[in-house]
């Protein structure tokens, strides 16, 4: 997918407006690949792929491993339950930390909805994962 965004990147270089930041541009490029990737293709989930599971780092015990490991399936695992939308806005905002104006150019909505869909899905993501810490430790 990654050679894909810089193909289109080079071949609507030209369409390029400077009204909105190339890094914006870029990403809402990506956006679009990874949308058309996923239609042409049935979903799998991003979650469970061991891509994600790689990720821990080399220096801790292999108990501090364990708990980073079971903390982010556990995180992605929650946000995965979220709507599209609020998924979408808690990744560009919370996790790739762009500003508003750039989420709002991303995903082609105002900065407004920006702004009520990101709360609104920290508040939905603490709801899930107090759920599923609470099943997971059998206290309810």
């Amino acid at each position: 997918m990654t050679h894909e965004v810089f193909i289109r990147i080079l071949k609507s270089l030209s369409k390029f407006n400077k009204t909105s930041g190339l890094k914006t541009w870029i990403l809402s490029i990506a956006k679009h690949v990874a949308i058309d990737h996923y239609r042409r293709k049935k979903f799998y989930s991003l979650f469970t792929d061991a891509f994600f599971l790689k990720l821990t780092s080399k220096d801790d015990s292999p108990i501090e491993q364990l708990e980073t490991k079971e903390t982010k399936l556990l995180l992605w695992g929650a946000i995965s339950k979220l709507k599209p939308n609020y998924r979408a806005v808690l990744i560009l905002r919370g996790i790739n930390e762009l500003s508003i104006k750039e989420t709002a150019e991303i995903l082609e909505c105002s900065e407004s909805k920006v702004k009520v869909n990101y709360h609104r899905s920290m508040g939905m993501l603490e709801k899930t994962l107090s759920s599923l810490m609470e099943r997971s430790t059998g206290y309810e």
